[in-house]
């Protein structure tokens, strides 16, 4: 017969089921509307997957590494654009629709 030894004693430091999301801060009217009129109703990322509808605001440095709401940072791109730079951040960097941290 196997023994498995004294039972696992679980801790107080238990992860909870619902674990709680830090609130973001939105991101300021005034830039969104600066960034719409600049692109005026186009795309400005225009990959080869590009639906030329812009839908979604892209940041070029990313909020995790120190970019803001800024209009210089901000992109108005189809959601396909928008897929199409994550998922090619190579090429993405090339054409400056993505931005290196500062170091």
């Amino acid at each position: 017969m196997r023994r498995s030894g004294p039972p696992q004693r679980r801790t107080a430091l238990r992860r909870s089921r619902f674990v709680r999301r830090q609130r973001r801060a939105r991101m300021p009217r005034q830039s969104v509307d600066d960034v719409a009129e600049r692109a005026a109703s186009c795309c400005e990322a225009t990959t080869p997957v590009c639906t030329y509808r812009p839908e979604q605001i892209h940041h070029r440095r990313m909020r995790s590494q120190g970019g803001g709401d800024e209009p210089a940072n901000l992109l108005y791109v189809c959601a396909a654009c928008h897929r199409f730079i994550h998922d090619h951040p190579a090429e993405s960097y090339d054409r400056g629709w993505l931005l290196r941290a500062e170091s």
